[in-house]
């Protein structure tokens, strides 16, 4: 109710459960009332891997509409994705490039590099369609303006199997939540 208030509006489009904390379901049962109220028109969740998302439906038949994870060519995360897809809850990748000084290594990462030279497109674009290829929605973060619109430039050229796969087998699991990097 804060939130909307301060927001100047009555219901909020998504609410999310930001961690899977101790605890998590019982927030899940709120969130539900809050759906069920018509306070919020989605729910979801951030950061659940699919023992997370087992113990929400053994608590309510409403899944996530959302799970919003880590997702880059350093941290695939195909598992949780696939999990996701084959119930229709929506997968939206935060920190596409990686944080830190690991977005670095990704943009210049040599696989990507030539994939991006094969379809005229920069590292970023790359990625961004690489996503958008696997139906998972990115949040990408930029103060740039010409990095923003190159970002939203991802509909007009397609990767092919050969490049997919090639991003997809540089899968290292690295995670750097919680601002530090670790292998998960």
């Amino acid at each position: 109710e804060k939130t909307c208030q301060r927001l100047g509006t009555d219901y909020l489009d998504l609410y999310l459960i930001h961690f899977p904390f101790d605890g998590f379901e019982w927030m899940w049962e709120e969130l539900i009332q809050l759906y069920n109220e018509r306070k919020v028109r989605a729910i979801g969740v951030s950061s659940f891997k699919p023992e997370h998302l087992k113990k929400l439906s053994e608590v309510s038949d409403i899944l996530p509409a959302v799970n919003q994870i880590e997702i880059s060519p350093y941290n695939t995360r195909k598992d949780i994705i696939e999990y996701c897809n084959q119930r229709n809850i929506t997968v939206e990748a935060y920190s596409p490039f990686g944080r830190g000084m690991l977005t670095k290594q990704i943009l210049s990462d040599p696989v990507l590099v030539d994939i991006a030279k094969e379809v005229d497109r920069s590292v970023a674009q790359v990625i961004l369609r690489w996503l958008y290829q696997m139906h998972v929605i990115s949040i990408p973060r930029s103060n740039k303006l010409f990095k923003l619109k190159q970002n939203i430039n991802i509909f007009d050229f397609e990767l092919n199997k050969k490049q997919m796969n090639c991003i997809d087998g540089l899968n290292k699991n690295l995670h750097t939540g919680g601002g530090f990097l670790r292998i998960e």
